[in-house]
């Protein structure tokens, strides 16, 4: 592969996953779920958007309005709301990772490949492509809500309702979009490598175990301060006094044994 294709992969390797991001907020506009119940039978096809938007609606109007409460339709609509203030959260973290991850890579490319605060705050913060992988994948579970419908229904109101998804459950789409990401990710790797783009290399210290043990030696020779080179020039000056009073002596003793 010639470098600029290498080069123009990576740039869309970070660009993907954004848009992903945008398809799988369409997939939310796909009218492709029914809900069955015995009193009303096959409902009209929504959106996951509708969904949301609808059960969003009734279980704030039920909790926050005049009307008389039950304990167990009130618990219905609390839970019915943390779940979607839940997944919509989660959604949002896993399109921000995607958005801040291409805007470090490309501040990342744009500096030079060169370390920086930045680059530290993001390595610090994604560890590595899995856990970057880890922080997309929270923008799928608010496709789960149509399913887990039924089943906050049954279990918590006693009331059998059915889902049915045609022509398919956006869950599946969502999960192969996902599926391409994490693809992506992976093959991108190995020329993020090779074209010294990787903003997960790990760095290496620029001076060799070497050089650093013969700089901690001179610096070890070296006095570190004005007080440590005062204390070693006064021990050089009286071991150079001690030196000439020996020699002194010995001369002295030379001159008497010639005398005698």
């Amino acid at each position: 592969m010639k470098k600029s294709t290498r080069k123009g992969f990576i740039y869309f390797r970070y660009i993907f996953p954004i848009a992903a991001a945008l398809v799988l907020l369409l997939l939310m506009l796909v009218p492709c779920y029914r809900y069955i119940t015995a009193d009303t039978g096959i409902n009209g096809a929504i959106s996951l958007g509708e969904l949301i938007g609808n059960s969003w609606d009734t279980a704030r109007e039920y909790l926050f309005g005049n009307s008389q409460k039950n304990e167990v339709t009130s618990s219905f609509a609390k839970t019915l709301i943390a779940i979607i203030v839940t997944f919509i959260a989660l959604f949002i973290v896993g399109l921000a990772s995607a958005i801040y991850a291409a805007i470090s890579a490309f501040s990342y490319f744009k500096n030079g490949c060169r370390e920086s605060k930045k680059r530290i705050m993001f390595i610090t913060l994604t560890l590595n492509r899995a856990v970057l992988c880890v922080y997309h994948a929270l923008m799928l579970p608010i496709f789960a809500l149509p399913v887990i419908m039924p089943y906050l229904y049954d279990n918590m109101l006693n009331y059998h309702v059915e889902l049915d998804a045609s022509p398919f459950d956006m869950l599946y789409v969502a999960l192969a979009v996902y599926a391409a990401v994490v693809i992506v990710i992976a093959v991108s790797k190995n020329f993020e490598i090779v074209a010294e783009m990787n903003i997960y290399t790990k760095r290496r210290p620029e001076k060799n175990t070497l050089s650093v043990g013969v700089e901690s030696e001179s610096t070890e020779a070296e006095p570190e301060d004005a007080y440590e080179r005062m204390a070693a020039r006064a021990r050089a000056e009286q071991t150079e006094r001690i030196m000439r009073l020996l020699n002194k002596q010995d001369a002295e003793g030379e001159e008497k044994e010639e005398d005698k």
